[in-house]
């Protein structure tokens, strides 16, 4: 899988990104249009996955502060899942961030991607879990350092 990182939302890539997250979290999982595109878009890196040339997987990062980040709307397309590519952008993000000094990963899993994430090694931080929208969720972290 090949990888791009966008900067807010000023690349023609950035349409790639939304078209996921429109298929995955609008269509396939009931969220409103007004739920998923919020004003952090603008303000976020956006990390986009290619198979075969194809824009199949994304996720959107944003500084916490300068050593933690928040990692959201993490997506692969339903035709593309069991290949280990959520995973995969999940190493392609811990490389990155890594890189830019980070020592923690934060973010709200969905309860049903729980086990998807602690194979990433993330563990819940909040055993209360709370509601995004319609759907269960827990915080989740995870150390660089």
């Amino acid at each position: 899988m090949q990888f791009k990182w966008i900067d807010g939302h000023q690349s023609s890539d950035f349409q790639e990104a939304l078209t996921i997250r429109q298929r995955v979290f609008i269509e396939e999982q009931g969220f409103s249009y007004e739920e998923e595109m919020d004003e952090l878009d603008p303000l976020c890196w956006h990390l986009i996955g290619y198979l075969n040339g194809q824009a199949v997987a994304t996720a959107r990062i944003y500084f916490l502060n300068s050593t933690h980040l928040k990692l959201q709307r993490i997506a692969v397309l339903p035709d593309f899942r069991g290949q280990q590519l959520g995973q995969k952008l999940l190493a392609e993000i811990d490389h990155w961030a890594s890189q830019r000094g980070v020592q923690q990963l934060h973010l709200g899993a969905q309860d049903q991607a729980i086990g998807f994430y602690e194979q990433a090694g993330y563990s819940v931080s909040d055993p209360v879990g709370y509601l995004e929208g319609h759907v269960p969720h827990h915080d989740m972290v995870k150390n660089l350092k």
